[in-house]
């Protein structure tokens, strides 16, 4: 599920959802005609005050598109199986869903998480209840999401006015009080207010009614937050690969980027390779240090080629002294830039000095704040105690602190202080209980002590010493970070950096993430012992994530390694176990398909208006469909017996070779054409060099004729070129 523009100005989009069957092998999968599409998600304009109905809107959409699953989930249909035996039986078939693909922001959207990536989430991953505190720390255990307490919270937060009034208005005391009814419901109106702040703040989460509910997941506990998996494309090689790349060019300045460019492009763009297919594919144009308009392969590709240049002595040197003047910017962490002092300042100083006849002294500059200063707060015991006592009263179970970490509890908390600053019991609260929404709980109150003291250590403790020690460790040869708030300085320019002058480090960096990235992607070539040792595995993943943590700075003006998709990273590990290898739920296929699925089929639709133009894509759709089916039926139909059978041998690919050379007293070379006739060689088929020669003579001296081929087909079909002038466009060595 993803959405794609049809056009320029991205006025007709288009969202399909695909399904396919997750019990047939990958290779089959991964065809276009293993696809089916459910249907397509209107589009829907409204204001940003308006974005919570849109979100809800969306999913009424995508869950109208699943009634069909969940009746067939409830009553299984009976299917026809064909057994290898050729038996044909009758099976009942289970449907749970499995997997549902797509980038980060659709799988949020599906989740119901806030787009909340640019630090200070609660909740920064849809799948786990790991806080920013420890984004980017691939050693913490993650907790699942408890599916039955999200829930819950969501129920008590999407309670209409309605909903509020007919539960009043149910109860006799109220029903006769006005006074009465008047207080409980206040009371109702800030419980919904306080469950909607728990959701936001630390749950990350949008109070819908979603979409998947009811569906079945099979095995997976949270449902539709377990199903979205991580996507290798656009987690890791879109993610991590690419941040690397783009901060060791963004650290260089356009002299230094010229330098590296004009050296690696005749480097590496003029190498001929039979095999270079089987590698990365790099983009090395005129100003590819930009790193812009790239494919996610294409990133990859980037590391690559940055990781070979890295081997000329210039390049090197070049990026060694790009990055130690970054780290000397990145250890400055004074709040004024050299332009710093504004007009205003001046004159403010200037009139100080008229004033007093003397100049005054400098404001000192504030101090750096630590990175979670910003987020988290601090509250004395008697307002924490006067918070928790009216959250409980309201409907909060006390237990859920014990699944939130301390910058959980500060969020949620700190957001219901103002809520209840001014409340009182039993004052503002209902005459009696009310069944399934208030319980009366009398004067005596105790508040647990155990949980008092979980909040008022998330609420009095300094944030730097809520980091784990190894948090603090650096890589040996690094320089180590501060985790300081490092303010954008007019004038600076560029703060991304490498924290290491040892371009050896670097490199080995570089090729740790290229051999990471080969085992996810081909791991599934291995031998099955090694495709299941996950503790290793997940030992290969930290450490990317560590040293990505422990190397990179991404500049002042960003979050640095605390985003969403470095957890993301985190978390490849745990999820190449629970599937095996990543691939089995990579999004390439799914790529693919938004641009023959939705692109191709929608190019010739009418844009006269939404309506119109999904309609008649949906029409081309199904016509398309029927010729699909019909011409698979015609390509099974008419296979031929006699089709030619593939050889699996090495062999040449001319039946006559390309020169013939007969060692005598006096050497003699002729080119062969096709039809074995010989010819002096010449510009078109070029001459062979007489290394050549001399190396066949030595290494059969007794040999008086040599057959020489320019191009061989291995048996795993790629293909192996040693031609001095191939298809008239130069020497191909490989």
């Amino acid at each position: 599920m993803d959405k794609t523009g049809t056009d320029v100005n991205q006025r007709y989009s288009l969202e399909p959802v695909l399904f396919s069957l997750a019990a047939i092998p990958r290779e089959h999968r991964e065809s276009r005609h293993s696809w089916r599409h459910l249907g397509f998600v209107p589009q829907r304009h409204c204001s940003e005050d308006e974005a919570l109905s849109d979100l809800q809107f969306y999913h009424d959409c995508v869950s109208f598109l699943l009634d069909g699953l969940r009746q067939a989930q409830k009553n299984p249909p009976k299917v026809t199986v064909k057994l290898h035996n050729g038996d044909i039986v009758e099976r009942r078939a289970q449907l749970p869903l499995m997997l549902v693909m797509g980038d980060q922001l659709s799988q949020d959207t599906l989740c119901g998480r806030l787009k909340s990536n640019s630090g200070g989430a609660g909740r920064v991953h849809r799948n786990c209840m790991c806080s920013y505190l420890n984004i980017d720390d691939p050693y913490h255990e993650c907790k699942k999401v408890d599916l039955s307490q999200l829930q819950r919270l969501t129920t008590y937060a999407t309670m209409s006015d309605d909903d509020i009034s007919y539960k009043i208005s149910s109860i006799p005391t109220f029903a006769s009080s006005i006074k009465h009814a008047k207080s409980a419901r206040m009371f109702l109106l800030k419980k919904r207010s306080m469950f909607r702040s728990i959701l936001r703040h630390p749950f990350t989460t949008h109070p819908i009614t979603n979409a998947f509910d009811g569906i079945n997941f099979g095995s997976w506990s949270a449902g539709i937050h377990d199903a979205t998996f991580d996507d290798f494309m656009h987690s890791v090689e879109a993610g991590m690969v690419a941040y690397i790349s783009e901060t060791v060019y963004d650290g260089l300045t356009k002299k230094e980027k010229e330098i590296v460019e004009e050296i690696t492009q005749p480097l590496l763009d003029d190498q001929r390779c039979s095999a270079i297919s089987n590698y990365p594919r790099w983009r090395l144009q005129p100003g590819f240090t930009r790193q812009t308009l790239m494919t996610s392969g294409e990133r990859v590709g980037s590391l690559l080629a940055l990781s070979l240049s890295l081997q000329d002595p210039t390049v090197r040197e070049t990026i060694r002294q790009g990055h130690a003047r970054q780290i000397q910017k990145y250890l400055d962490i004074s709040s004024e830039s050299p332009e710093g002092r504004t007009k205003t300042t001046m004159l403010d100083e200037q009139q100080m000095e008229d004033k007093r006849g003397r100049k005054p002294p400098p404001a000192p500059p504030p101090a750096p704040e630590f990175y979670l200063d910003q987020h988290m707060h601090t509250l004395e015991d008697q307002c924490i105690r006067n918070t928790l006592e009216h959250m409980i009263r309201h409907g909060f179970q006390v237990e859920l602190l014990d699944d939130l970490d301390p910058y959980q509890i500060n969020q949620m908390v700190w957001h219901c202080v103002d809520m209840f600053k001014n409340t009182r019991y039993p004052e503002h609260y209902p005459i009696q209980s009310i069944d399934g929404f208030y319980t009366d709980l009398g004067d005596c109150f105790n508040l647990p002590k155990d949980k008092f003291t979980l909040v008022k250590y998330a609420f009095q403790t300094k944030p730097s010493k809520l980091l784990k020690r190894h948090r603090w460790n650096k890589v040996e040869g690094t320089t180590g970070k501060h985790l300081k708030r490092k303010p954008i300085k007019k004038g600076e320019g560029s703060s991304a950096a490498i924290l290491t002058t040892n371009m050896g480090t670097l490199v080995i960096f570089l090729e740790y993430v290229l051999c990471y990235h080969a085992f996810c992607k081909y791991s599934w070539t291995l031998p099955v012992f090694l495709q299941r040792s996950y503790e290793n595995i997940k030992a290969g993943n930290r450490f990317v994530v560590e040293y990505f943590q422990k190397l990179i700075y991404r500049g002042n003006n960003s979050v640095d390694s605390r985003f969403p998709k470095i957890h993301s990273q985190c978390r490849m590990g745990e999820n190449t176990a629970e599937m095996n290898t990543v691939m089995n739920f990579c999004c390439e296929t799914g790529e693919r398909l938004l641009k023959t699925e939705a692109k191709g089929i929608s190019r010739t639709a009418q844009q006269r208006g939404d309506e119109t133009f999904i309609t008649q894509t949906m029409s081309r759709l199904q016509e398309r469909s029927v010729l699909d089916c019909f011409a698979m039926y015609l390509e099974e139909k008419v296979k031929r017996e006699d089709s030619p059978v593939v050889d699996e041998s090495d062999h040449f690919v001319r039946i006559h070779p390309h020169f013939v050379c007969y060692m005598e007293d006096v050497d003699r070379v002729y080119a062969l054409t096709r039809k074995n006739e010989p010819k002096a060689p010449d510009d078109q088929s070029g001459s062979l060099d007489n290394e050549i020669i001399d190396a066949l003579k030595k290494h059969e001296p007794q040999m008086k004729r040599f057959d020489i081929y320019n191009e061989v087909i291995l048996r795993d079909g790629s293909r192996l070129r040693a031609s001095p002038n191939y298809s008239n466009s130069g020497p191909w060595y490989d």
